[in-house]
């Protein structure tokens, strides 16, 4: 996986210094913290002032006699083995991709969409294309035929992996829904595992019909490119008629937006090859979708104990990607461990990394008396 930004949101996190940490926790506590711009500046160049927009970009490696590279975007990369080791170069193809967008008409909840490769949990074509090695061509991350792809009632195969009925314990009281994935890799550990099972998934909510249709005007019109391949899942943008809008937006700290509650257009939205533990995720309010994640996501606070009702509603988790300008110790992160017992097995979860905002000097006075005037 990927995130980038385009020059409008940098050129916002470079102008306000959000870039530190300790700088957007001091304009919280002022009072003074400025949100993401929806429109650019004009001193920026032409293509660049569309206003802020994010992308998450998933892909894969693509395998010799196996995959048809002309049906993918591709670029060379390479990836760090959990040894730390480099390897590559290969050829990776495109497999879903996320935009969001902050408009003036989305400035309140941002506008998102998420597209995937067509051939990813399904083949569409009637007489399914022929691999460089002759035979069928088979799903991505579903075992196939083409045509008979099997369907999973949770979005991926569960067999042999956890109790179902914990799916839907809300008694958890750090999830609500625990959710027992495979285990991640470690340091030493062997990449790709030889004897791994791979994770076959497929798709819940189906791709609307007035989405398909939109999908099949444009693939025509980008024939004879890799993109003709690609396909948009669904689109979320606000609604503020709670008449016609149908998924509620929620503060950080789970209560409604007062005086006027904010609504959304789209309930579900999961892009299989980010989001395949979340494909059915039943939540106390919603099943998941872009903002009932994003919903949370806010500016660093830390040092100033602010509670979740005085947190500011961002939607971008680029904002926690910030660290201190001037910390006090060398940056530390603690993983926490999860040991669960389920039916006599025992699984590991590596649950939240955190920073740990106590090493960093973000005494919000003193900060800003030395570093923001």
């Amino acid at each position: 996986l990927e995130s980038r930004l385009n020059q409008s949101e940098f050129e916002y996190f470079k102008r306000t210094g959000y870039c530190d940490a300790c700088k957007q926790s001091a304009d919280i506590t002022k009072g003074t913290f400025e949100y993401m711009d929806s429109l650019a500046n004009s001193s920026l160049p032409e293509w660049a002032r569309q206003g802020a927009v994010e992308i998450k970009a998933s892909w894969k490696i693509l395998v010799e006699g196996k995959d048809i590279n002309s049906r993918y975007y591709t670029t060379k990369g390479y990836f760090l083995s959990p040894s730390n080791e480099t390897l590559g170069p290969y050829t990776f193809g495109l497999t879903g991709l996320h935009i969001l967008r902050n408009t003036p008409r989305s400035s309140k909840t941002w506008y998102w969409t998420t597209f995937e490769q067509v051939d990813n949990v399904e083949i569409y074509d009637k007489n399914p294309p022929k691999r460089p090695d002759g035979k069928e061509l088979i799903p991505s991350f579903n075992p196939g035929p083409a045509g008979a792809e099997p369907h999973y009632q949770y979005g991926y195969d569960i067999v042999g992996r956890f109790d179902v009925r914990n799916r839907f314990d809300l008694s958890d009281s750090i999830r609500g829904n625990p959710v027992i994935e495979p285990q991640r890799l470690d340091s030493g550990d062997i990449f790709p595992q030889p004897n791994r099972r791979p994770v076959n998934c497929s798709r819940v909510t189906s791709i609307p019909e007035d989405v398909k249709k939109i999908n099949k005007e444009f693939q025509a019109r980008l024939a004879g490119t890799p993109w003709e391949y690609y396909e948009m899942v669904n689109a979320i943008y606000p609604d503020p008629d709670p008449n016609t809008g149908i998924f509620e937006l929620l503060k950080p700290n789970g209560e409604h937006h007062e005086p006027d509650r904010i609504f959304s257009s789209t309930p579900a939205l999961i892009n299989i090859t980010m989001e395949a533990y979340l494909t059915f995720k039943p939540a106390q309010w919603s099943v998941d979708n872009c903002l009932s994640c994003h919903y949370d996501a806010e500016p660093r606070s830390f040092g100033n104990n602010l509670g979740k009702s005085d947190a500011k509603q961002t939607f971008s988790y680029l904002y926690r990607r910030a660290l201190p300008k001037y910390p006090e110790t060398v940056d530390r992160t603690v993983i926490d461990k999860v040991i669960k017992i389920i039916n006599g097995k025992k699984f590991i979860e590596y649950d939240t990394t955190i920073i740990q905002a106590s090493k960093f000097n973000c005494d919000s006075i003193k900060y800003m008396n030395e570093n923001y005037h």
